[in-house]
């Protein structure tokens, strides 16, 4: 049911790289890149030299995967300190990785540390409040969005086994992670949330632009002195 969205986050997210990118010599860094499907439609639309972007993985599964891309490729807790320089990267996007931390100040202070001044940070994670989550609340079931526990409990969909997206530990609606946005000193200069489940892709986008009902929250952020 959510690979519908996945999808279409994945190309928003590649549009808003070939919109707001516009060095061509820039140096980007990409954190949780996962296989480097994503990554690597971006350096495609974008036409940056894959040699410019740098990534965080901590799965050894796919640093060849990365690396293969042409990647430069760095293992490391983004609960910690970055092994980046201050104001080593034009940009800087975090796309659905910080539900997944416990230290989400320590996460953005680290971004806006490593930009460059007036460097921009597109930052995309999944909304607390999606319509689906507050039907699913209305009726005390969990969001699907929220992981208590290692196995499925509290939510509408059944399955066996454990819970194969367990790991999201700090999730934000659209309207705290705009204000958490400003509080770490990035100017918003795109904010929006996007696909609403089960609904077609224009009216998604429709309510999408009236009310933060949308699955995925995608910010563009500017550092500001």
């Amino acid at each position: 049911m959510f690979a519908k969205e996945t999808a279409e986050n994945h190309r928003r997210i590649t549009e808003l790289c070939a919109k707001y990118f516009k060095n061509k010599e820039s140096k980007i860094l990409d954190v949780g890149s996962g296989d480097g499907i994503l990554l690597n439609k971006i350096a495609k639309s974008t036409k940056i030299n894959p040699k410019n972007f740098s990534c965080v993985e901590l799965d050894i599964r796919y640093k060849k995967t990365l690396q293969d891309y042409g990647f430069g490729v760095k293992g490391f807790d983004l609960n910690t300190k970055f092994p980046y320089k201050d104001n080593s990267f034009d940009y800087v996007i975090a796309n659905q990785i910080i539900e997944h931390l416990y230290f989400t100040d320590h996460f953005v202070e680290e971004i806006r540390r490593i930009l460059k001044p007036s460097g921009l940070m597109i930052l995309s994670t999944t909304n607390l409040v999606a319509i689906h989550s507050r039907i699913m609340m209305l009726f005390g079931f969990m969001p699907n969005s929220l992981h208590p526990s290692t196995h499925i409990v509290g939510t509408l969909i059944k399955k066996k086994g454990n819970n194969p997206i367990y790991g999201h530990k700090s999730v934000f609606s659209g309207k705290a992670l705009k204000e958490f946005t400003k509080v770490h000193k990035f100017k918003i200069l795109l904010y929006e949330t996007q696909s609403i489940l089960l609904l077609p892709k224009i009216l998604s986008k429709l309510i999408c632009k009236v009310f933060d009902f949308g699955t995925h929250i995608n910010i563009v952020g500017k550092k500001q002195d």
